[in-house]
């Protein structure tokens, strides 16, 4: 950076200016944060930062993420394959923690600053893809040696998901995912390797993934990564976290034989784990 005077003369709060500046040109159906903004809720609106740590919101207050047994694993595994391959596709069942593990793996990257800048998709169709693809490309060469790397995250389901388990996909829905899905992925391959090529991370339920139509679901399974969540040590972990209290501050008082029983029999299910706590 000293070699390009970014750093001299208050070179990098102009730069942060420009980033500002440039983030208002991001075409409708995408919207962007930082991450100071990722960590007061703006791409996970249940999903924060408190005191360096990642905090999740339930219907009595804010608890800590769960990273026993095999979402700890999961969150290594997709963060690695982002870096490597560039692109995850996260599939699980509903309710099954999908969103939470990719705020995990999103913030261990920007707090790393590995990434910089969250990109998050509602919608990409014929009428902001070209502009999507012309922001992404500029953030990668005006920007990401600066701030770190852009991250693209699309997860059409997430907020619809923590409102109730069952969360049926309507077809004009699933129609929108598609064609969403299909302009990502062209977009991201058509990047010039000039460019720092953004991080993509995708995040669908399976019935939503099965539904795709077989040309879309080809381009996708090489970066598939299968989310089970049902393992006995991370669901036990999961209900000793939510049955926290001000007058249980360690949670339920189940011994530690009572609760894995309980867990393994939650584990029977395969899916709606983490909206069953």
């Amino acid at each position: 950076m000293g070699g390009s005077g970014v750093d001299s003369g208050g070179g990098v709060e102009r730069l942060r200016e420009k980033v500002r500046l440039f983030r208002r040109g991001v075409p409708a159906g995408v919207f962007t944060a930082d991450v100071g903004e990722f960590a007061k809720g703006a791409i996970y609106p249940n999903i924060g930062v408190e005191n360096n740590e990642l905090r999740v919101r339930v219907e009595d207050g804010y608890h800590s993420i769960v990273r026993a047994g095999r979402f700890g694993e999961l969150v290594n595994e997709v963060r690695g394959r982002l870096v490597s391959d560039g692109v995850v596709v996260v599939v699980g069942p509903k309710g099954i923690g999908k969103s939470t593990l990719a705020a995990a793996v999103i913030w261990e990257l920007m707090s790393k600053h590995e990434v910089g800048l969250i990109a998050r998709v509602v919608m990409l169709d014929e009428d902001n893809r070209s502009r999507f693809e012309a922001f992404i490309e500029n953030y990668g060469e005006r920007f990401g040696e600066y701030f770190g790397r852009l991250l693209i995250l699309y997860d059409p389901v997430s907020t619809r998901a923590h409102e109730k388990v069952s969360v049926d996909v309507e077809a004009p829905m699933q129609a929108n995912i598609e064609r969403t899905v299909k302009n990502l992925m062209d977009v991201v391959n058509s990047i010039s390797p000039k460019a720092s090529r953004p991080l993509t991370l995708i995040v669908l339920p399976s019935d939503v993934y099965d539904a795709l139509s077989e040309e879309i679901r080809d381009s996708l399974e090489r970066y598939r990564l299968d989310a089970s969540l049902n393992d006995a040590e991370f669901l036990a972990g999961l209900i000793r976290e939510y049955t926290k209290s001000r007058d249980k501050p360690s949670g339920c008082a189940l011994s530690d034989n009572v609760l894995n029983e309980l867990a393994g029999e939650l584990a029977e299910f395969d899916s709606g784990h983490a909206l069953m706590m």
